[in-house]
């Protein structure tokens, strides 16, 4: 009897052990074919993507951008620039480095206010030796184009290293200096002649550079020059340049430098995910490069991570997608666009969503440049109106064709750009990120900087050249009283 159980309990645990091969065999290859058509999807997305846009992939957006830039760099105003940097004063730092060491100062007064005379003194040491630097940079505006090429890291493209992006925006803040002393001096067409070289300079710089951090340097620098064109009618009356600055402002709002970042962002992270899968680079890559993860600490994390992480494969299909819907959004202006990048980033599934981290926050610095950039255009119209009837306009539909062809669109409301008088000027102003920015007081829940960068203030003659603000002394732990602003 007993030898009779063991054989039915041999004979059971066979058909178990069979029953469970049987299922572990299904479940690979369950998963075999899953994968499998999974990588159909891909390859096919991939082939419709190439068909539509043959250049889409990293290469093809590399040469693309790089086809830009001249071949001789005497003609390059970026490399041009960036070496004139070399003759200015600590070139050997890094300008916050030396800005901290004291060896140059740091401009960071308010634009429409004069410094204190130990500030422009300071600023004038520095301008007085920056001759040289100051030369060479004007020089390269006489050239129309410029950049500096993108070469695509292998197998990580994420390593691509960006040696002079950050020194372009140096050299808009050598134009900001000079464009400030010249302003303090009276000069005001000289100081203007140095904005519309910084806005060159960002323009021809960077407007094609397909990297989101590209386009965020190119809006830093879009900026400066338009708080120097601020800053030279607040301190100064120019007479001449005004057209031409006003013309260039609303070309440089006109630029699609999202766009363009999208795409080479996207070709970025589906050339890693290519190099991921055809084990090019381990893994876990995408965790670590991605999600900032540190990769696996062990066989144990590293099998429960494998197994708990979606199909790479799919999850390359989800952000494919989700890029895609990007690309397609960027196309779009104001309002229409920033609804359908939410929509692309609500799509995606959590996974891919933490993949695509900050890209409304660049969207809208990049909406802040465009309304900052024709709310400057717009200024520029005004003080030309003034210039010609002698007051301001009451509103912005009283400026002849002539001077303003028509009000241009704030990105942020779809709507007309805002305009109105103050005591001693008028201000061009965009309702910001927030839909409430009225340039008064109240910043509508906007930071300082933000508030500013929503706006372009004008001035009356009579009120310009304001003193610096009081300094606070430390001693009486009081504030001093601060004169009204308007």
């Amino acid at each position: 009897m007993r030898r009779l159980r063991l054989k039915h309990f041999a004979v059971a645990a066979a058909v178990l052990g069979t029953l469970a091969l049987l299922g572990l065999a299904g479940l690979v290859a369950d998963r075999y074919a899953t994968r499998r058509a999974d990588e159909r999807r891909l390859d096919e997305a991939f082939a419709k993507l190439d068909a539509d846009d043959p250049e889409w992939r990293v290469g093809g957006v590399s040469k693309v951008h790089n086809a830009a830039i001249p071949d001789d760099d005497a003609a390059n105003v970026t490399k041009l620039t960036v070496s004139a940097l070399g003759w200015r004063p600590a070139s050997g730092k890094s300008r916050q480095a030396a800005i901290d060491a004291k060896e140059i100062p740091d401009l960071a007064w308010d634009d429409d206010r004069l410094p204190h005379d130990d500030e422009f003194c300071s600023l004038y040491e520095v301008h007085l030796d920056s001759g040289r630097a100051y030369g060479e940079a004007f020089a390269a505006r006489k050239f129309p184009t410029g950049g500096l090429p993108l070469r695509c890291g292998e197998p990580d493209p994420f390593a691509t290293l960006l040696f002079d992006h950050q020194r372009i925006r140096e050299g808009s803040i050598l134009f900001r200096d000079y464009s400030a002393v010249e302003a303090y001096l009276g000069r005001g067409d000289e100081a203007l002649r140095a904005a519309d070289a910084s806005l060159h300079l960002a323009q021809t710089s960077l407007s094609t550079d397909p990297l989101l951090i590209s386009q965020l340097i190119r809006n830093a620098c879009c900026f400066v020059a338009v708080a120097s064109a601020q800053r030279t009618l607040a301190w100064s009356e120019p007479a001449a340049g005004l057209a031409e600055l006003q013309a260039a402002f609303a070309q440089a709002a006109t630029v699609d430098g999202m766009t363009v970042a999208a795409r080479g962002e996207r070709a970025i992270v589906m050339r890693v995910f290519e190099n991921v899968l055809s084990g090019a680079l381990p893994a876990d890559h995408v965790e670590r490069s991605f999600l900032g993860g540190g990769g696996a600490t062990s066989d144990w994390d590293r099998v429960q991570r494998r197994l708990n992480a979606p199909s790479r494969v799919r999850q390359a299909q989800g952000l494919l997608a989700v890029h895609n819907g990007l690309v397609a959004a960027m196309k779009l202006q104001g309002p229409p666009r920033r609804a359908a990048c939410q929509a692309a980033v609500d799509a995606a599934s959590p996974e891919s969503a933490k993949l695509t981290p900050g890209i409304m926050k660049c969207l809208e610095a990049d909406d802040r440049c465009k309304s900052r950039l024709l709310c400057a255009s717009v200024g520029l119209a005004c003080e030309r109106y003034r210039r010609q009837f002698g007051h301001f306009p009451k509103t912005l539909a009283d400026i002849p064709a002539a001077i303003l062809p028509a009000v241009p669109t704030d990105p942020f409301s779809g709507k007309p750009l805002l305009y109105k008088l103050h005591p001693e000027g008028a201000v061009v102003y965009t309702v910001g990120p927030n839909g409430t920015y009225q340039a008064d007081d109240d910043t509508g829940g906007l930071t300082v900087q933000q508030a500013q960068q929503s706006e372009f203030r004008l001035w009356e003659v009579a009120s310009r050249r304001r003193p610096p603000l009081p300094r606070f002394d430390p001693d009486t732990e009081e504030l001093p009283d601060l004169p009204v602003v308007p």
